[in-house]
């Protein structure tokens, strides 16, 4: 399966988290023996389909080169409500999932 890992951190004081976020969604990808083909780590509150980076993701969605998006809370992508309906809508459409590693851990826990 290839996939996408997306970290992002409300404001600058918090950058160091994005680090922690992709080595923690890299680590679940390499035991799930998934390919990772692009990371993004974003610095600002909400999804800006501006910025290159969620551009050349969306573009890697569209063009179905990934098969999942990893977040590690659907919150990394957007805390808008309204755009993460969009963002999941586009992924829907894609048939590109959005694993959140916090829902998969709580399932381990669960044995889900």
């Amino acid at each position: 399966m290839e996939v996408w890992i997306h970290c992002r951190a409300k404001h600058n004081n918090l950058k160091y988290l994005l680090n922690y976020q992709e080595e923690l969604l890299t680590d679940y990808a390499n035991k799930k023996t998934m390919r990772i083909l692009g990371v993004s780590k974003l610095l600002y509150k909400d999804i800006n389909y501006e910025d290159n980076q969620i551009l050349e993701m969306i573009n890697f969605i569209i063009h179905r080169k990934i098969q999942a998006i990893l977040v590690y809370n659907k919150a990394c992508i957007t805390s808008n409500p309204e755009d993460y309906v969009e963002f999941e809508i586009l992924c829907h459409k894609n048939n590109v999932r959005i694993i959140e590693l916090m829902r998969e851990e709580e399932k381990l826990k669960l044995g889900i």
